[in-house]
C-alpha cells in the first residue's frame, strides 16, 4: 500500500514539472483596422511565433465563435498558422475579427477590425412635383453606403437646367437622411431640384427632379373698411395673385358690379406678368353706396376673394320737432327728436340763442348726443328769445332747425328806483322825482311804482305805517312821450306844514313789486311858493317887447320877484330880473330886430319858486338901422299909434291869451287831477298845480296852490317909474339844466326802516 502510495506522489509531481516547463503561446501582430471593398476576397492569417505545441487555434467575429459557410472558411496552414477566408466581402461580414491560440501553457488572441466599403445606393429617390402654393414639400434623397455618403443640393432658376447652383435658400431644410422639406411653397421655388450624393467609394449618385408649384388666387385689400363723404369719389381696389387666366369679379348685395343702370360706376382692371388688380370706381357716391363690396378671383386651381366695407357719410340731417316744453322766468326746457346720422355717430348738439330781433351773435351752448332736451339757463325775464338747434358729427353740422320764439316769464325787479330826490316842496306836500331801476333788472316791463311814505314822529318809540299810492307808469312820466327809462314825477298833496316825512318808490310789474328804493326824508314847508305867473305879450317892435305879468293863487303865496327867460332862435337861455314885481306891465329891451324869440316867467318868494309859464314865441319888427340895446325910448309916430300893426298884432294876441286861453284851461282843470304843461327846451317843467282838499286828496282849483320854493335872493324896486329891463344889464347865460329846484331840508336816512310792501310772486 505504501509503496503504490509513493509512486502516485512520484507521478503527480513528474507530472507538474512537465506543465510548468511548457512555453505558452504568443501570435504575430495583426493589423488593427482593414479596409475592403465590397465583393473583394478577404484572408486574414493568424500565426504564433512561440509556445510549444500542441497548439489550438479559434476565431470569433465580435465576440461570438465564427461560424464557417460558404463564403466564410477556416484552413490551418500548420500546427502554428490559422486563416480565415471569405470570398465575397458584404456589408454584414465588416467587424472585429478575434484570432485565440492556446497550449498547456497558456493562450494569445489578436483582434483585427474590418471595414466593408460600400458605395452609395438609392434607398428612397426624389421625384418629380406639382404642388398648390403653400403647401409642404419633401424631396426624398435617402442612400445607404459605408462610409456614411454625403448629399449636395442643387437648384436651377426656374426651368433652365444650364444654371443649376447650390441651394441656399433659407425656407428649405435637409433631414439627416438628405431629404429636402419646406414648410409653405412658394411660386418662386418652381425649379428643377437636383440631389448628388458621394462616399468616395465607387461612382457617386444623382437625381434631378422638376417641381411646379400651382398658384391659386390670392386677394388682398390694402384697407377693409373706407369711409368717405357723399358726393365725392372713391376708388376700391383690390390687388390679385396667382396662376393665369385669372378672372376677376366684384359684387355688392349679391348682385355683379357694374349695374346697367348706373353709369357713374365701372370696373377698371390692370393686369402684369406677376400679378393683377381691379377697382371699382364710384364718382358722386350716394347713401344708397353704402355696403359691403366682394372682389372675387379665379383660375383653375381655386378662387379667393376679399371684401371692402365702404361707409357713406354726410352731415346729420336738421334735428326734428323741436319746440319750447317749458318756460320759466330766467330758463326754458327745450326738446326735439334725434334726426338720421348721416350714417356716422353724432357728437353733439348746438343750440344757438339770442333775443329775438337781435342782430348780436347768438350764443351757443353744446348738448351731449345721448340727450334730446336741454334746459337753457341764466336768461332775462320777460324776455322773447329765438332758437333752434343743429346736429353735429365728424363730417360737420346739420341744416338749422325751424326758429322758435319763447317769452320767459315776468317777475317783480330786482333792483329799486334810482335817483330819488325831492324837486320842489311847499306846506302841504311835495313833488318826488325818480327814475325807474336800471332796465336790465326791470324783469318784464314796469306797469307802475308805488309811492309810499309816512310821517316821522320824532321823539316817540312807535313806528308809524306807510301810506302807498299805486301810480301807473305812463301817468308817471315827467314830460309824456319821452323813453321809458326818463325821470318820473309824482306830486304828494294833503301833507301837514312843517311836518317830516319818509319817502320810499318801488317798481312794479306784472309779477309782482319790487325792492324799495332807499328812504328819502323830507320836511313840509310853513309857507307857500307862489303859483305860475299869467304871462301875455302886449306888443313887438323892433327891439322891445311889452310884457304883462300877472300873479295868479292866493295872497299868502305872492311873488317877491319876477324873472324872465328868453333866447333867440336855438341859443341859450337868458334870464333877466324883472323890478320891481308890484307892477303888472314891463318892457324888455336890446332885441335884435326881425328875429325869433321864446319866454316864459317864473316867480319867487321866500319860500321858492314856481314853475315856468306857458311859453311865448315871438318875432320882432324888422329895421333898417339898429337901435341900442336896454334903453328908454319915446317914439314919435306920425300916425295915431292904434293904426300900427305893432299896435294891434299885439293887443289881439293878448285880447285872446287873456280871455280864451283862461277859459280852456279852467275847463281842463275840471276834468284833470294834474295839468301837465310842455316843458321849453332845456328846462324842466313846473306846469303841475296841486291844491289840498280836506281829505288830503289833490285836486284842481281856479286858484292852484303854488309848490314851495326854497327862500331866494330877491331883487326888487319900488320906484313908480318906467319898468323897463334890459339884457346889458341882467342878461347872462343859464346851462339848459339850471337848477331850479328846492333846497329842502336833508335829515339823516332811516336805517332798517320796515316797510309794508305788496306780496312777491315767485317764479
Amino acid at each position: 500500500m505504501c509503496n503504490s502510495r509513493r509512486h502516485c506522489l512520484w507521478i503527480i509531481l513528474g507530472l507538474i514539472s512537465v506543465v510548468c516547463a511548457q512555453v505558452p503561446p504568443k501570435l504575430a501582430p495583426l493589423p488593427r483596422d482593414l479596409e475592403f471593398k465590397r465583393g473583394e476576397r478577404f484572408q486574414l492569417v493568424c500565426s504564433c511565433r512561440e509556445g510549444e505545441p500542441p497548439l489550438t487555434f479559434s476565431w470569433v467575429r465580435d465576440g461570438q465563435t465564427l461560424i464557417e459557410s460558404m463564403e466564410v472558411s477556416v484552413r490551418r496552414f500548420d500546427e502554428f498558422s490559422s486563416s480565415i477566408t471569405i470570398t465575397a466581402l458584404r456589408e454584414d461580414h465588416a467587424g472585429n475579427y478575434t484570432c485565440i491560440v492556446s497550449n498547456q501553457g497558456g493562450s494569445d488572441s489578436s483582434t483585427v477590425k474590418l471595414k466593408v466599403l460600400v458605395p452609395p445606393t438609392w434607398l428612397r429617390q426624389p421625384y418629380d412635383m406639382s404642388v398648390l402654393s403653400g403647401a409642404r414639400v419633401t424631396l426624398n434623397c435617402e442612400t445607404a453606403g459605408t462610409p456614411k455618403p454625403t448629399v449636395t443640393w442643387r437648384r436651377s432658376k426656374g426651368f433652365n437646367l444650364q444654371h443649376m447652383e447650390t441651394l441656399t435658400a433659407t425656407q428649405w431644410r435637409t433631414g439627416e437622411d438628405g431629404s429636402l422639406t419646406t414648410s409653405a411653397v412658394k411660386k418662386e421655388d418652381e425649379g428643377f431640384y437636383s440631389c448628388e450624393v458621394a462616399n468616395g467609394v465607387g461612382e457617386g449618385l444623382r437625381k434631378t427632379v422638376r417641381i411646379e408649384v400651382q398658384v391659386p388666387p390670392s386677394v388682398s385689400v390694402s384697407e377693409s373698411e373706407r369711409t368717405v363723404r357723399k358726393g365725392d369719389s372713391v376708388n376700391l381696389r383690390c390687388d390679385v395673385s396667382g396662376d393665369i387666366p385669372l378672372t376677376i369679379n366684384w359684387a355688392k348685395a349679391n348682385r355683379n358690379l357694374p349695374l346697367i343702370s348706373e353709369d357713374r360706376i365701372k370696373i377698371q382692371e390692370d393686369s402684369t406678368i406677376e400679378n393683377s388688380s381691379s377697382s371699382v370706381i364710384i364718382r358722386n357716391t350716394a347713401a344708397e353706396d353704402t355696403g359691403l363690396y366682394i372682389c372675387t378671383a379665379r383660375n383653375t386651381y381655386g378662387q379667393s376673394q376679399a371684401t371692402i366695407r365702404l361707409k357713406i357719410v354726410e352731415q346729420p340731417s336738421t334735428p326734428l320737432n323741436f319746440q319750447v316744453a317749458e318756460i320759466w322766468c330766467k330758463s326754458v326746457r327745450l326738446k326735439w327728436k334725434q334726426p338720421y346720422n348721416g350714417n356716422s355717430p353724432l357728437k353733439y348738439y348746438i343750440i344757438r340763442y339770442k333775443r329775438k330781433d337781435s342782430q348780436v351773435k347768438p350764443t351757443e351752448t353744446k348738448v351731449p348726443d345721448s340727450q334730446n332736451s336741454v334746459v337753457i339757463r341764466d336768461l332775462r325775464s320777460s324776455v322773447t328769445y329765438s332758437f333752434h338747434v343743429l346736429a353735429v358729427n365728424d363730417v360737420g353740422a346739420s341744416g338749422a332747425s325751424s326758429t322758435v320764439h319763447a317769452t320767459t316769464r315776468e317777475e317783480e325787479p330786482e333792483a329799486a328806483p334810482t335817483n330819488v330826490h325831492v324837486k320842489s316842496k311847499d306846506s302841504g306836500g311835495f313833488l318826488l322825482s325818480w327814475k325807474p331801476p336800471p332796465v336790465d333788472k326791470w324783469n318784464g316791463d314796469i306797469i307802475g311804482f308805488s309811492i309810499g311814505y309816512k310821517r316821522v314822529s320824532h321823539g316817540s318809540t312807535q313806528s308809524l305805517p306807510f301810506t302807498f299810492k299805486i301810480l301807473p307808469a305812463s301817468l308817471s312820466l315827467a314830460h309824456p312821450g319821452l323813453e321809458a327809462s326818463a325821470s318820473r314825477e309824482y306830486e304828494v298833496c294833503g301833507l301837514q306844514e312843517s311836518s317830516s316825512y319818509t319817502v320810499v318808490v318801488q317798481a312794479m310789474t306784472r309779477a309782482g313789486i319790487g325792492p324799495a328804493s332807499e328812504p328819502v326824508l323830507v320836511k313840509t314847508s310853513y309857507g307857500e311858493s307862489p303859483q305860475v305867473p299869467s304871462v301875455s305879450l302886449l306888443s313887438t317892435q323892433q327891439t322891445v317887447i311889452t310884457l304883462r305879468v300877472e300873479p295868479t293863487g292866493r295872497k299868502r303865496a305872492s311873488p317877491t320877484q319876477y324873472m324872465l327867460h328868453i333866447r333867440e332862435g336855438t341859443g341859450h337861455w337868458l334870464k333877466i330880473p324883472l323890478t320891481p314885481p308890484n307892477k303888472t306891465e314891463y318892457r324888455v329891451g336890446g332885441l335884435l330886430s326881425g328875429a325869433q324869440y321864446k319866454l316864459y316867467v317864473t316867480a319867487r318868494n321866500g319860500y321858492g319858486d314856481s314853475g315856468p309859464s306857458e311859453v311865448v314865441t315871438f318875432r320882432t319888427e324888422p329895421e333898417s338901422a339898429s337901435s341900442s340895446m336896454f334903453q328908454y325910448e319915446e317914439e314919435d309916430m306920425a300916425i295915431p299909434f292904434y293904426q300900427k300893426l305893432s299896435f294891434i298884432i299885439p293887443v289881439a294876441v293878448s285880447m285872446t291869451t287873456i280871455f280864451v286861453v283862461p277859459i280852456a284851461a279852467c275847463c281842463c282843470l275840471r276834468k284833470l287831477n294834474t295839468l301837465q304843461r310842455p316843458r321849453p327846451e332845456g328846462v324842466e317843467s313846473r306846469g303841475f298845480t296841486y291844491t289840498a282838499s280836506g281829505s288830503g286828496e289833490c285836486t284842481s282849483s281856479s286858484a292852484p296852490r303854488p309848490r314851495s320854493l326854497p327862500p331866494q335872493p330877491t331883487t326888487s324896486s319900488t320906484t313908480d317909474s318906467g319898468h323897463y329891463s334890459t339884457l346889458q344889464n341882467y342878461g347872462s347865460v343859464i346851462p339848459v339844466n339850471d337848477p331850479r329846484f328846492s333846497q329842502f331840508m336833508i335829515e339823516s336816512k332811516l336805517a332798517n326802516q320796515v316797510v309794508s310792501l305788496p306780496p312777491k310772486s315767485n317764479c
